[in-house]
């Protein structure tokens, strides 16, 4: 079991991963650190009855990536699963999760968010950010995907405020009238393809 070695107020305040507290910073002998995290929080509600509880059942340390700090970072998340206080609650035991690392999420949202606008904003092809994240490139894929697929539903969802698009939005010029062999006017349009139309005047 972790305990914490490092002034924890500081250090989180430092790494700034919302709803986490650092537990201990280690280094190796190859200067690769890595950060210990865990929650801050004392209870946790049932998801299936929704009754608080205090109980811990057992802890178990997951990897999780996050967002590089002065280089690739280690990342090791002291997991609680909390035992349901509700006797009659066919769940007993249950995880625990946060905004940052949803439920069988093994990469933080600020992760997810930061490769989406590295690769949408900077023109940086997809296995240049996997390799500057740390990650997969098809982690970064899939981010990507999601982010597309959430704008295109965004999109579809913004109130149509053209119905119809008439030619006249497209006109470039004015109205022509011309005598025809006949000596008939008519009225050339300026969207007109005939080829019979005179164009050696005017255009």
């Amino acid at each position: 079991m972790f305990k914490a070695t490092v002034d924890a107020g500081t250090a989180s305040r430092l790494f700034n991963l919302s709803e986490y507290q650092v537990v201990d910073v280690t280094r190796d002998g190859l200067g690769r650190r890595t950060v210990v995290i865990a929650t801050r929080v004392r209870e946790a509600a049932c998801p299936a009855c929704g009754v608080a509880t205090s109980r811990v059942h057992q802890r178990t340390v997951q990897r999780v990536r996050d967002v590089p700090f002065d280089g690739q970072v280690t990342v090791v998340w002291v997991k609680r699963r909390w035992r349901c206080a509700e006797s009659a609650c066919g769940r007993v035991t249950f995880t625990e999760h946060t905004d940052q690392v949803p439920v069988r999420a093994r990469m933080t949202t600020r992760l997810k968010d930061a490769v989406v606008v590295a690769v949408a904003t900077e023109a940086r092809a997809v296995s240049g950010v996997a390799a500057a994240f740390g990650v997969s490139w098809a982690s970064v894929h899939r981010q990507v995907r999601v982010a597309g697929a959430r704008l295109a539903a965004a999109w579809a969802a913004r109130p149509r405020l053209v119905r119809w698009l008439g030619i006249d939005e497209h006109r470039f010029r004015s109205v022509r009238w011309f005598r025809d062999e006949a000596g008939a006017w008519r009225r050339l349009e300026p969207w007109s393809t005939d080829e019979t139309v005179p164009r050696s005047r005017g255009g």
